[in-house]
């Protein structure tokens, strides 16, 4: 995996699809979380720099970037849910 290219894809969580990003990596997951309006691809400078040490993630939460644009949700406990869900997923 280029660590400037990193994997991307989508997951179905909370009833909708999200998108994510992974540097891979060892260890812990560490997931980087997105907001005002951008996308998981703004963490592509820092991201690979934890890699050593974490299995790294971002993840582009509802309603920004490639993620579903769902027109309800965007409650703190329904965010927090779709972030939980990706968490086990």
């Amino acid at each position: 995996m280029n660590l400037l290219n990193p994997k991307s894809d989508f997951v179905t969580v909370n009833g909708i699809r999200l998108h994510y990003l992974d540097w891979g990596g060892t260890g812990a997951a560490l997931i980087f979380l997105t907001g005002m309006g951008s996308s998981a691809y703004i963490f592509n400078k820092i991201a690979p720099r934890f890699n050593d040490k974490f299995h790294v993630l971002a993840l582009t939460r509802r309603g920004q970037g490639d993620s579903d644009y769902p027109e309800t949700g965007y409650d703190a406990d329904t965010l927090i849910e779709d972030i939980r869900q990706f968490m086990d997923s």
